[in-house]
Order: C-alpha cells, then structure tokens, then sequence
C-alpha cells in the first residue's frame, strides 16, 4: 500500500484515513512531501506550518504507518514508478 500526502497539521480524518489505507494490505509506505513539495502546491507563502521532519516524525508515529519518505516533486509520481506497490490510495 501506499499514499501521499502533506500532513501538515495532522488531524483525526488523516489518521483515519491512514488507517483505512493500511487495512488493505499488510504494509503501509506513506510518501511526505518536503518543505520544498509543499510550496509547489500553491497553498501560501507561510506553508507548510511545520517543518518536513516534524511531519515525517509524527506521520511515522502513527501505528498504521509501516514506512515513511519525503518526496520533493509536485507529484508522487516519479516515486510510485520506482516503488511500484500494488495499491495506491488517494
């Protein structure tokens, strides 16, 4: 399994969905974007709130979460090409 996202300010519906993505298989690669990820998407000059390890620490914290990177693209894409899991969640 694998999925993506910024996790900046970690709420209950990422961890619920964190958890729902887990439940499809044995194994769980959740891909971060970095700092400089995140200022691709457009969302402002004063994001993300926390900073790249803060976030990978804590989304690494979580139970359903096996395994945990940062990705500096926009997209995950050029990552899920090499990883190449089974299931992708979004």
């Amino acid at each position: 399994m694998f999925t993506n996202g910024l996790f900046d300010v970690l709420h209950r519906g990422h961890v619920t969905y964190l958890a729902a993505a887990r439940e499809l298989g044995a194994a769980l690669l959740v891909a971060v974007n970095s700092d400089a990820s995140a200022r691709l998407q457009g969302k402002g000059p004063h994001r993300p709130l926390n900073a790249e390890l803060d976030r990978l620490i804590v989304v690494a914290s979580l139970e359903s979460v096996s395994f945990v990177t940062l990705f500096d693209e926009k997209t995950p894409c050029e990552l899920l090409s090499r990883c190449r899991p089974d299931v992708y969640v979004k």
